[in-house]
């Protein structure tokens, strides 16, 4: 069964994991902590995640590439093609990535997530709280209504271009795409608010969420919300 070194906030491993799973490929999962790094560098030559070493000594990281080779090599069907949309995704991802709301809405929330090299590497842990005042947590916190707002204005203009993927094929825009839109759901009032599901999330992109993660198997963090 294969092993997949990954972290719990790393969109490159969700794509990685995304794939295996829609390819029906059975894998565990161990987190990236310090004492692992060194198993890490044997299998890539480096150290990040994701880290995957197959059989045939082909090995895998974060790149593009790699996720190339993990089709090609995994399974007996290859699911990544390219699609129309896939210009106006990423187009859409820069300027989302650009715009930093990803990072100010899930930075302050990382450490009340449940997120595995937290709780398995206290060390990382507190890199992360040293480098991350309280008081900057909670700032970043109050600016939660407004940046959501902010989000929905640039859901607005992914929705008419997306669309729910038939759970045999994906292209890589759409992995990178999933890969951020996720962990938007453990961000109280972007897809559920105390009113029950937020009618403001494009009804387009939760159908594109929802569509990956029951093709893939991946759980959301709707549960976790913050």
């Amino acid at each position: 069964m294969l092993n997949v070194f990954s972290w719990d906030r790393c969109p490159d491993c969700i794509k990685v994991k995304v794939l295996l799973g829609l390819k029906n490929i059975e894998y565990t999962t161990t987190i990236m902590t310090t004492e692992r790094q060194s198993e890490v560098e044997k299998i890539l030559g480096k150290v990040c995640v994701p880290a995957i070493a197959l059989d045939n000594n082909i090995t895998i990281d974060d790149s593009e590439e790699g996720l190339k080779l993990l089709d090609q090599h995994t399974g007996n069907n290859r699911i990544l093609i390219s699609k129309p949309q896939d210009k106006e995704i990423e187009k859409w991802l820069e300027n989302f990535i650009a715009s930093e709301i990803w990072q100010q809405l899930l930075a302050p929330r990382w450490i009340k997530l449940g997120i595995r090299e937290f709780i398995e590497d206290p060390q990382m842990y507190k890199t992360y709280i040293e480098n991350r005042t309280q008081e900057s947590i909670d700032q970043w916190l109050k600016k939660t209504p407004n940046l959501i707002n902010k989000l929905f204005n640039q859901l607005s203009v992914l929705k008419e271009f997306i669309e729910p993927i038939n759970g045999e094929h994906i292209s890589i825009s759409e992995l990178n795409l999933f890969s951020r839109l996720i962990y938007l759901t453990g961000v109280f009032g972007v897809v559920h608010s105390e009113q029950g599901m937020n009618e403001k999330f494009p009804m387009e992109v939760k159908q594109f969420i929802a569509s990956v993660k029951r093709s893939s198997g991946i759980d959301c963090y709707g549960s976790k919300a913050v």
